[in-house]
């Protein structure tokens, strides 16, 4: 199986607004400007809007000495490729501000969604709903139809709560019974 890339993802989406391929990601003609300019952006948007397996991360955190002005005991920097957390493993309040995570606990066991650039790990749930995400918002730009950005971005919801679904089922664990299995042996 071929792994897609950046301009398998970018071509895509032109084909979701009906505009021609592009073959390079370098070049000076109007599709391949916009679709570089609004790529990271809407992929990372894609990344936040989703509980993406692939994404997800697990980090163990210590609490920075410096401590919040008020209202918290400790912060934590944020690591470099967060996007959103997940969950915290922790029984309690955790709080996003800036560049940190502030909480009243001294560790932090955090799951978030990471930036994920590498497109060999993307599920094929992912680069739909990235292509239609990309396709939507450069939708104005390349075709001046608000009628199709307005079904895009319908598509792109669906597309992503399909996935969600199918990510979310291949992460389930369904509690078995052996004894089921196993039978009288007497």
């Amino acid at each position: 199986m071929t792994s897609v890339t950046k301009l398998g993802i970018i071509n895509l989406a032109l084909h979701y607004l009906g505009c021609e391929r592009i073959t390079s990601l370098t070049g000076s003609n109007k599709r391949t400007e916009v679709m570089n300019d609004l790529y990271e952006a809407n992929r990372d948007l894609c990344l936040e809007d989703g509980g993406w397996n692939f994404a997800r991360k697990r980090a163990t955190m210590t609490a920075l000495t410096a401590v919040p002005d008020f209202g918290w005991e400790h912060q934590f920097t944020l690591p470099t490729d967060f996007i959103k957390a997940w969950k915290e493993d922790n029984e309690e309040d955790v709080v996003a501000e800036g560049s940190y995570l502030l909480a009243n606990a001294s560790t932090l066991y955090l799951t978030y969604i990471s930036r994920i650039e590498d497109t060999s790990v993307y599920s094929p749930g992912f680069v739909i709903s990235c292509a239609l995400r990309l396709a939507a918002s450069a939708c104005y730009t390349l075709t001046q139809d608000t009628a199709k950005e307005d079904r895009l971005e319908a598509k792109y919801q669906a597309s992503l709560d399909a996935a969600r679904t199918n990510d979310s089922q291949s992460n389930a664990v369904e509690d078995i019974d052996i004894s089921e299995f196993l039978g009288d042996r007497s």
